[in-house]
């Protein structure tokens, strides 16, 4: 080494002479160990509140679910019980229909949708006789 070497200088912006070493207060780090944990353990706690909200209102809709779901089974079951309660009502009314007309003209051949009836049927038979055919 012959003297000739280069020497490289860094020049702040500060004053000339001061020290070349960074202020530490001036140039505080934007995050920290301590920083980042803590807003992991926020997001992470804010993140659990939601998951245990999204699967309580989960557990209220399929409870809810199986509420509807079993209130329409057993409509449905009423509906077929009264559907099979009208075509027996049908039934014993034809059956009635055939003994009356048996016993009024003495014979079954007599065909019941061609008789208008009488007064008499049609005040014993109007109310219900819509419902049925």
């Amino acid at each position: 080494m012959d003297g000739s070497e280069a020497q490289i200088s860094y020049q702040t912006d500060s004053q000339p002479g001061a020290s070349t070493m960074p202020n530490v207060d001036t140039q505080r780090p934007l995050y920290t160990v301590p920083g980042i944990l803590h807003f992991l353990q926020h997001e992470w706690t804010s993140f659990e509140i939601e998951r245990q909200q999204w699967e309580t209102e989960r557990a209220e809709f399929q409870a809810r679910i199986a509420f509807l779901q079993g209130e329409r089974q057993g409509q449905e079951n009423l509906k077929n019980a009264l559907v099979r309660r009208i075509k027996m009502l049908e039934f014993a009314l034809k059956q009635e229909r055939l003994k009356f007309n048996k016993l009024k003209y003495g014979s079954e051949n007599v065909p019941i949708e061609d008789q208008k009836p009488t007064s008499n049927e049609a005040q014993h038979f109007d109310d219900g006789k819509s419902l049925f055919f």
